[in-house]
């Protein structure tokens, strides 16, 4: 494997929870410690030394998986989406956030409702 990605780490994984969690509101805490370390394994999955996926299906398999496996009691989308893009970050892609009022909402309406593979179509440059 080269070119090792930035993978999210279970601290940064509480940060952005306790964070989204302090400015949108919710209930603040782990659900399933098991199941937090298995959403943030589901990107690195690899096979004969290669990564399965490319950064931009592991950011989608960030999302996926949050809503997939709920590790908090609150906030999972939003966790998801904030490791999802700050995943593309640390490797190299700009995320811009200066965008109009409606996308928080969109965004939050649109990982309730699609799969983590219609979501990677969204962030694909």
């Amino acid at each position: 494997m080269t070119d090792e990605p930035v993978f999210i780490t279970f601290e940064d994984a509480l940060f952005f929870h306790k964070e989204e969690i302090r400015r949108t509101g919710g209930i603040s805490g782990i659900r399933d410690q098991t199941a937090l370390e298995v959403v943030l394994g589901a990107p690195k999955a690899s096979f004969g030394g290669a990564y399965l996926m490319n950064l931009f299906e592991m950011a989608a398999t960030y999302v996926g998986s949050f809503c997939a496996n709920h590790p908090f009691l609150d906030g999972n989308k939003r966790a998801g989406t904030a490791c999802a893009l700050t995943f593309l970050y640390l490797n190299g892609y700009d995320v811009d956030e200066n965008h109009d009022e409606d996308l928080p909402c969109k965004r939050h309406k649109m990982v309730y409702i699609i799969s983590s593979q219609k979501w990677l179509v969204l962030i694909r440059p």
